[in-house]
């Protein structure tokens, strides 16, 4: 399992939720209305998918919720950014997405 954890110092409290990836946007399958469900790999340390995308944009979000979700540049995600990933040429790509902190989680896209 792979759980989102914050961290409370004036209150030393710990929150931790279980969190299930997937893709969400203009250019995945489900449009902004449903995810598409990735995998989590404990080999690898990333969650993937390989689907059909089309031109658009799209981001990463947990639990089906935009309580936790990704975004910003594919060398660079940040938590809840606002800013949302563009897909240039539709076809059929493994995205993968490798998750640290605000300063080293980043994602891969190859297209198939």
């Amino acid at each position: 399992s792979f759980y989102y954890l914050t961290v409370d110092m004036n209150t030393s409290t710990i929150n931790a939720v279980k969190a299930e990836w997937g893709l969400i946007g203009s250019a995945t399958a489900g449009g902004w209305d449903t995810s598409t469900a990735m995998t989590y790999d404990k080999a690898t340390n990333c969650w993937s998918v390989t689907t059909d995308m089309v031109k658009g944009e799209f981001k990463f979000r947990a639990n089906n919720s935009w309580d936790i979700n990704m975004g910003g540049t594919l060398g660079k995600l940040i938590f809840n950014d606002s800013n949302n990933l563009t897909l240039d040429d539709a076809g059929n790509y493994t995205i993968k997405l490798y998750l640290s902190n605000d300063d080293a989680s980043y994602c891969t896209l190859t297209k198939n």
